[in-house]
């Protein structure tokens, strides 16, 4: 299980990618870093400021029962892909986000006429 060791919410001064959404970071934007240990590697994570409020990470981790392993973006991916159709309405809002954060989920425009 990773075990955290910090966490910070510094402003990008460069651009870095989302380890849960893969989206990008602009400099300038806050993001959150946390540094953890696994199987005796210290690694940094890298979440936009969008899926840490959504809590995407813990909502992987709890469809995927993966507390002890984490969770990847590929699962995440195949969270809200899920969850967009069959999660609940919290659920469908947080995956749609996520997805369209991904780049994957069709954006919808409704024209007057």
């Amino acid at each position: 299980m990773p075990e955290l060791l910090s966490e910070s919410s510094p402003v990008a001064r460069k651009l870095h990618r989302c380890g849960t959404c893969t989206g990008v970071i602009e400099a300038g934007q806050r993001y959150v870093r946390a540094s953890l240990v696994h199987d005796g590697r210290v690694y940094d994570w890298v979440t936009c400021q969008a899926c840490d409020d959504d809590a995407v990470t813990n909502r992987v981790c709890l469809w995927a029962h993966s507390w002890d392993e984490g969770a990847t973006p590929e699962m995440a991916h195949e969270w809200a892909t899920e969850a967009v159709i069959h999660g609940s309405q919290i659920d469908q809002r947080v995956a749609k986000d996520f997805l369209e954060r991904w780049g994957t989920y069709p954006r919808i425009t409704v024209t007057a006429g």
